[in-house]
């Protein structure tokens, strides 16, 4: 179930979207969870039909330029009790440039299979556990990350109703960890998902929906499961 009561008010130039929603014991127990789009890879880049042909492609130099502005620019006062990400090695990039204090301080970086990009194109289409550890080693913790997770069938399929099932699973999964700061690196056209802005189709629908678009030009998408803040290119979303 998602809030859907929204205000606006400006703030140091920027917009703040904030969706409010009743109080309750569940939202009181949930941690906030902050999700991240991943920066720009290899396969965004012209000519697209050829790049989206790349499997698992790293991120381009501009996109390790903007996870490291926005690094300096996260707030302070948020102290990250767990940092995850997709196994896609786009989003552990994104992840290692965007919080290498946190990370060294309480890392690994846990993968998260159920936060995997959605379709079965060789760019979306991750990489089996031990070549993960091989390339990243203790930087990642990838106990989750099972034998055939990047298969792109059953949960992994990317039908619509899969996804959605899969939404599914990820929100009941964040609203148990015992964590009260999460945040999870992953893909923008998923978060869609999760925060249930799309339609049967798969179309992306509503006013959240329109906001997430306008977002995507910066490259960066947070959440959180209590409010939702819009600034630099990060955004809270409430989930109940």
């Amino acid at each position: 179930m998602f809030a859907t009561q929204a205000n606006f008010r400006s703030w140091h130039s920027t917009s703040h979207y904030i969706i409010t929603a009743p109080s309750s014991n569940l939202l009181a127990m949930a941690p906030r969870v902050h999700l991240i789009r991943h920066a720009e890879g290899y396969h965004q880049l012209e000519p697209t039909q050829k790049n989206e042909l790349l499997h698992d492609p790293d991120l381009t130099p501009a996109g390790v330029a903007n996870c490291k502005q926005f690094a300096s620019s996260f707030p302070e006062y948020i102290r990250l009790d767990l940092i995850c990400s997709s196994p896609m090695r786009r989003a552990i990039q994104t992840a290692k440039y965007c919080f290498p204090s946190q990370l060294e301080r309480d890392g690994p970086l846990l993968l998260v299979p159920l936060a995997q990009e959605n379709t079965d194109l060789p760019c979306d289409t991750g990489n089996n556990p031990a070549a993960l550890m091989q390339e990243f080693g203790n930087l990642v913790n990838a106990s989750m990350v099972e034998e055939g997770w990047n298969s792109k069938t059953g949960i992994y399929a990317s039908a619509p109703a899969a996804l959605e099932e899969r939404a599914r699973q990820f929100r009941a999964w964040l609203k148990q960890r015992p964590e009260q700061d999460v945040a999870v690196v992953g893909h923008g056209v998923f978060w869609h998902y999760v925060t249930g802005s799309v339609d049967a189709s798969g179309n992306q629908t509503g006013e959240l929906s329109d906001k997430l678009q306008m977002m995507r030009k910066s490259r960066f998408l947070t959440m959180s499961v209590r409010s939702i803040l819009e600034e630099c290119g990060l955004a809270i979303l409430q989930l109940l």
